[in-house]
C-alpha cells in the first residue's frame, strides 16, 4: 500500500527528459541534474514501480494505478537514465553524464535492477545501454582495495553500497567473461563493509577463504559500533540492509548468495537496538 501510494502521487509530477516521448524524470529541486538529487531519487522510483509492475497483482491495485500503468512509468523513467548514464553519449541536460561518481554505483545498481525486472520491455538499444551502466560501474572496483576508516567517518556504508552493482553484474550476466572476477570483488567489498578489528585476525572460512584474507581494514569497533559524521551514528548501523538486499538479486540470477552479506549483521542490529530504542 505504501508503494502504491507514493507511486501515484509522484506520477503527476514527471516531466519528459530532453523533451522526448516516452521518457520521464522527477523534476531536480536543487543541485546538478547529474548529481545525487537529480539520479538518485529517480534510480529509486524507477526500482519501486519495476517491482509494482512485477510483483503487486491487479486486484490490490486502485483503477487509476494499475500494474500496467506502474510499467509505463518505470520504463520512462528508465530511458532516462540509461541514456544520460553516459554510455552512448548523451547526457544529462547540464551537459554531464552521471557515471563514474562518489555514489553512482549505487544510483546504478538501483536503476539496473529495475532494468532487470523489466528486461523484455526493453528494446535491444537499451538492454546494451543497461548493460553498459552495470558492467561499467562493476568494472570500477575490480583490483581496487576497498577504502576502510574507524574514526569519524566510516566507510561501511560506502563500500556495501558500491558492491551492490558488483554483485548486480555477477548474477545478471553469468555468461560474461568478467563473471568470476566480478563475484569475487564482490565478495570483497561486501565482506569489507561492517569488518571489525576482530576480523582481521578470524581464520574462519567464509566464501571459500580464511575472513582475514579478505579483509585490509576494519570500519566497525569490536563492539559493533561504527562513526560517521563525527560521532557513533545509528543511521549508519542500519545500513547492513545495503547487504541483505543483495540476496534476492543472487536469487534471480540463480547463484547463491555470499556468506559475507550476513557477517555481523544481527550483532550490529543488536547494537542499533540497544542505541536506538530509548
Amino acid at each position: 500500500p505504501l508503494l502504491l501510494q507514493q507511486a501515484k502521487a509522484l506520477a503527476s509530477e514527471l516531466r519528459p527528459w530532453n523533451d522526448l516521448p516516452g521518457t520521464a524524470l522527477l523534476p531536480l529541486t536543487r543541485r546538478a541534474p547529474s548529481s545525487e538529487s537529480g539520479i538518485r531519487p529517480n534510480a529509486h522510483t524507477a526500482k519501486g514501480r519495476a517491482l509494482l509492475a512485477r510483483l503487486v497483482p491487479e486486484e490490490a491495485c486502485p483503477a487509476d494505478f494499475t500494474p500496467a500503468r506502474a510499467r509505463t512509468l518505470a520504463l520512462a523513467l528508465l530511458r532516462s537514465l540509461i541514456r544520460s548514464y553516459g554510455a552512448g553519449g548523451e547526457t544529462c541536460t547540464d551537459g554531464k553524464p552521471w557515471r563514474a561518481q562518489w555514489q553512482s554505483a549505487y544510483w546504478a545498481a538501483l536503476a539496473g535492477e529495475a532494468c532487470w525486472l523489466l528486461w523484455d520491455d526493453l528494446s535491444p538499444e537499451e538492454r546494451w545501454l543497461a548493460a553498459r551502466m552495470i558492467c561499467d560501474e562493476a568494472d570500477r572496483f575490480v583490483g581496487v582495495v576497498p577504502p576502510t576508516q574507524l574514526q569519524r567517518d566510516s566507510k561501511a556504508e560506502e563500500n556495501a553500497w558500491n558492491s551492490q552493482v558488483i554483485s548486480l553484474a555477477a548474477s545478471m550476466f553469468p555468461a560474461h567473461p568478467r563473471h568470476a572476477v566480478w563475484r569475487e570483488t564482490a565478495i570483497r567489498w561486501i565482506a569489507s563493509a561492517f569488518a571489525r578489528r576482530a576480523d582481521l585476525e578470524e581464520t574462519e572460512i567464509v566464501d571459500g577463504r580464511p575472513l582475514r584474507d579478505w579483509l585490509t581494514g576494519a570500519n566497525v569497533f569490536d563492539d559493533f559500533t561504527l562513526e560517521n559524521h563525527n560521532r557513533v551514528h545509528p543511521d549508519y548501523l542500519a545500513c547492513t540492509y545495503l547487504l541483505t538486499s543483495q540476496i534476492p538479486v543472487y536469487a534471480w540470477g540463480g547463484l547463491p548468495p555470499p556468506e559475507a552479506l550476513h557477517r555481523n549483521v544481527l550483532a550490529i542490529h543488536r547494537t542499533l537496538r540497544l542505541l536506538a530504542t530509548p
